[in-house]
């Protein structure tokens, strides 16, 4: 069971570009998920990720990490969104610490 979801993730993360819209759509629909379930999920409204998708705002890095949690991401496909979502998680910041920590709890 392991091998195969290691696969699946392996496979989603080698699918995801650099596009923000690209990588949404291919986890909103891998995770049968909705904008406004997302929102729901995370507390935020669908359109306020809509324009962080869009790059038309530019997210905090605590909110990326919301919607990797809110979407249950694994690890390696949570920091290639944090990256294309413009939000690196810095070694010397010891909030991001906790939020890279956070992101390998599943």
């Amino acid at each position: 069971m392991w091998k195969k979801q290691q696969e699946e993730e392996i496979a989603i993360r080698r699918q995801m570009t650099d596009d923000p819209e690209q990588c949404m759509d291919l986890l909103m629909k891998w995770r049968g998920m909705k904008y406004t379930d997302l929102g729901d999920a995370i507390d935020r409204a669908p359109n306020t990720i809509s324009r962080t998708v869009k790059g038309e705002t530019t997210p905090k890095v605590e909110t990326a990490a919301l919607i990797c949690f809110g979407m249950h991401l694994p690890p390696c496909i949570s920091f290639k969104l944090m990256e294309v979502l413009r939000c690196s998680l810095s070694p010397v910041n010891l909030a991001h610490q906790w939020i890279s920590k956070a992101l390998y709890i599943k």
